[in-house]
């Protein structure tokens, strides 16, 4: 234990990572991650984590071959403590994915949605979503996890009001999914957007939950089907709310930009012509958010 403190000291030294890593730290870490005291591997993940963080000791740590098999091997560890501190070296991994020596996003990401049926401790969960979110970069690697079933755990702990990070987790890693023709057409199946869910959590007054859910209805809303079923379940009026947090920059533009989609659905843009001039007169964030309200404001004012 005294050496993997030490250890633990050295790599809080940005002076000293660099000769840590040429004397085989990332090897040694393999080894004290396997180690039978839960406390050792508890601590040692925790170093590895830190390591991660920088750029010479990321590459290090990637490009050891046992590194990712040992860590998602921990993530069934029977101590919560070293769970944890597995899925967060996990997520530092996928956050600087990219490199020498790049993370498999095609192996990890359907590994992730594996444990989110397995795992029950609701902070771990929050970080697998969040390393999960990270990796579905690619539409590749969106069709891989939709076809292991991602949208069912996500569409579940999307009801999790009473854990937050849980459910706003869930619902940017259904948007990430969404966002390809697949993750749409699976979206719609599931009926989504017409769940009371959404529209609780567009109202909900936490800015992460409120920006989550919007992204969610902008990326469903693009097929006939995802405006009609945004339209029939009342989502204008939440969605205009949001339109007015310009504090919350993501959850306005999100918004602005699902109404835009929506607006063409014609009885969308009639509720919306109606209120044309709060539209004008909205307050936005910046120039990116004012760019999607004047587009949102052309196809509503667009004639045949």
């Amino acid at each position: 234990m005294r050496g993997i403190m030490a250890i633990s000291d050295i790599v809080h030294d940005p002076e000293k990572v660099c000769e840590a890593v040429r004397v085989g730290l990332a090897a040694k870490l393999i080894d004290l991650m396997q180690d039978e005291d839960p406390r050792v591997r508890e601590r040692s993940c925790a170093v590895a984590e830190t390591l991660a963080g920088y750029s010479v000791g990321r590459d290090a740590v990637l490009a050891e071959p046992y590194t990712v098999p040992v860590l998602k091997m921990l993530t069934f560890d029977p101590v919560t403590a070293v769970r944890f501190r597995a899925a967060l070296t996990l997520r530092i991994l996928a956050r600087f994915r990219l490199g020498p020596y790049d993370l498999d996003e095609a192996d990890l990401a359907p590994f992730l949605v594996h444990l989110l049926l397995w795992e029950v401790v609701h902070e771990i969960i929050a970080v697998h979503l969040a390393a999960l979110q990270l990796l579905l970069e690619l539409d590749s690697t969106k069709e891989i996890c939709i076809y292991q079933g991602a949208f069912n755990p996500l569409h579940a702990f999307m009801h999790m009001h009473l854990m937050p990070q849980v459910a706003a987790g869930a619902m940017e890693c259904m948007s990430r999914l969404a966002s390809c023709t697949l993750g749409k057409l699976v979206g719609d199946q599931l009926g989504i957007v017409s769940s009371l869910q959404i529209r609780l959590m567009l109202c909900a007054p936490d800015p992460d939950l409120c920006r989550s859910a919007a992204m969610l209805v902008m990326n469903l809303t693009h097929t006939t089907h995802g405006k009609q079923a945004a339209v029939y379940s009342g989502l204008m009026e939440p969605l205009l709310e949001v339109a007015k947090h310009r504090a919350n920059r993501g959850a306005q533009l999100c918004s602005l930009q699902a109404l835009t989609n929506m607006a063409e659905n014609m009885q969308c843009r009639e509720f919306l012509l109606e209120i044309e001039d709060d539209l004008e007169e909205l307050e936005v964030s910046d120039d990116d958010t004012e760019g999607v309200r004047q587009r949102l404001l052309s196809v509503v004012r667009w004639k045949p």
